[in-house]
């Protein structure tokens, strides 16, 4: 599902930018007491009842609202919550706490691991945050993400502050997350080690067919050719009238890591298994190579069909099986 958290986030930054919020998802029976919330500084409870079950778009979801708030704490129940305090410990712009519910009048939040690498012990939960208050702090509230009240500028027809567009595939909106909240800053050294669910390929003897391309559901594979880009009716239209669709045509094979999930479709459709997986790339790569070249060429239009291919039969591999067995009959063994 489409998870949006604009509204939310727009709420956030005009209510509660240094407030500690709590989001918490549909498993949960009952939400903690009053006290255990003051105690523990929580002053604003985000009811995220209809969550996603992709975890990377969890776990964007989530650092886009801690980037609007002091600090976020998410029950690890939500689908991306631990992606998201993995991801979060190293930026100094988010704060995302584990937030343990034990019952009603029991919770706990999870330490985090400070600069130097130590953690603090699990029997102290951090110390509520210090606001001027006279008395009391303010009482709990608890909005629901897929209804967020309206500001008053909107109701008075005002003008708001857009937010900015995010992508719709789960990867390129967690990527977009984490490099917004690095803010320009450099990538911090823990993602090196930090797989991102993306695949490291790279490519021999391509023919530039784009099989690979066609078949990634994500999209993102790309294919570049250089000159203007034909149709399939211009190379057939090319192959019948002797003309320049023959020509060798450079090409280049693009892979997008923030889109690839690692499933393989394209290493399965490859007809000549010019494609080989190197490995599982990390985050640092993800943020600061989004985009890398895994293979290019010259592809040739196969003279009966326009297909690309780089063999010198002039054929590509379909016709040059159609060319060597034109009925697609194979005898059994004898007959």
């Amino acid at each position: 599902m489409d998870l949006d958290t604009r509204q939310a986030c727009s709420y956030l930054q005009a209510h509660a930018s240094d407030w500690r919020v709590l989001l918490i998802g549909q498993d949960s029976a009952a939400g903690p007491g009053e006290a255990v919330l003051r105690e523990h500084g929580v002053h604003l409870i985000i009811d995220a009842q209809e969550w996603t079950d992709s975890a990377q778009e969890g776990a964007a979801a989530c650092l886009e609202l801690a980037m609007n708030c002091a600090e976020l704490l998410v029950e690890p129940g939500l689908s991306g919550a631990d992606l998201a305090c993995e991801l979060a410990t190293p930026l100094a712009a988010v704060t995302i706490t584990r937030w343990h519910h034990v019952s009603g009048e029991q919770a706990e939040a999870e330490p985090q691991a400070d600069s130097a690498g130590g953690s603090d012990s699990a029997q102290s939960p951090p110390s509520p945050l210090k606001r001027p208050w006279r008395k009391h702090p303010p009482r709990p509230q608890t909005v629901r993400l897929n209804a967020i009240p309206v500001q008053r500028r909107a109701l008075m027809g005002l003008p708001m502050a857009e937010s900015p567009a995010t992508p719709t595939e789960p990867g390129a909106r967690l990527a977009a997350a984490v490099l917004a909240a690095l803010d320009g800053g450099s990538v911090p050294e823990e993602f090196s080690a930090l797989p991102a669910g993306a695949a490291r390929l790279s490519t021999r003897g391509c023919c530039g067919d784009g099989l690979c391309v066609r078949s990634c559901p994500h999209e993102a594979l790309a294919l570049e050719q250089s000159g203007e880009p034909e149709t399939d009716l211009d190379l057939r239209r090319g192959v019948h009238l002797g003309g320049a669709a023959r020509a060798p045509r450079p090409f280049s094979l693009r892979l997008r890591l923030d889109l690839c999930t690692d499933c393989g479709a394209c290493l399965q459709v490859c007809p000549s298994n010019a494609l080989s997986r190197l490995g599982e790339a990390t985050w640092a790569q993800v943020l600061q190579t989004p985009q890398v070249k895994i293979g290019g060429g010259v592809s040739l239009a196969c003279r009966r069909c326009g297909a690309p291919h780089s063999g010198s039969s002039g054929l590509c591999t379909v016709c040059e099986q159609r060319s060597a067995n034109p009925y697609a009959v194979h005898w059994p063994p004898g007959r």
